[in-house]
């Protein structure tokens, strides 16, 4: 094989191999592109059932990137930094929250709740900082 042949395979793996790296980075790493309407989640919990698990730091049955099913009342909804957040709250619990980032398809739907709504949101739990955190949460039907 001729030294032009090898180069010209070498400069092909390589365009191939910065490709596949552009495409994982832009398209299949994207938060947003998490699906959760056809994944069943592994808990159906309540707020106030959440806020105790992350008050008596018994949050061990919540395992990070684990879908889970929140109902509770609404408290807040922000809209910082083209973002939708959800803090869902517990009678009793007003330093502590369920802080649920939605899902930007989810704008609409968020349009129609209002403070002191009982909604369920489905997310994947990220952890506990100060409150329980879950990120590209929808509105269950």
């Amino acid at each position: 094989m001729s030294r032009t042949s090898i180069v010209n395979i070498g400069l092909f793996l390589a365009v191939l191999v910065l490709a596949f790296f552009i495409a994982k980075h832009l398209v299949w790493d994207k938060p947003d592109t998490t699906d959760l309407s056809y994944r069943t989640p592994v808990y159906k919990l309540d707020a106030e059932t959440v806020i105790n698990f992350i008050q008596n730091e018994d949050s061990n049955n919540l395992k990070a990137e684990q879908v889970i099913e929140v109902e509770g009342v609404v408290k807040k909804i922000t809209y910082l930094n083209n973002r939708i957040t959800i803090l869902l709250g517990a009678d009793g619990k007003e330093n502590a929250f369920v802080i649920c980032d939605m899902e930007s398809n989810q704008a609409e739907k968020v349009a129609n709740v209002a403070t002191k709504d009982t909604i369920t949101l489905k997310g994947v739990f990220k952890g506990v900082l100060e409150d329980a955190i879950f990120l590209n949460c929808i509105i269950s039907e």
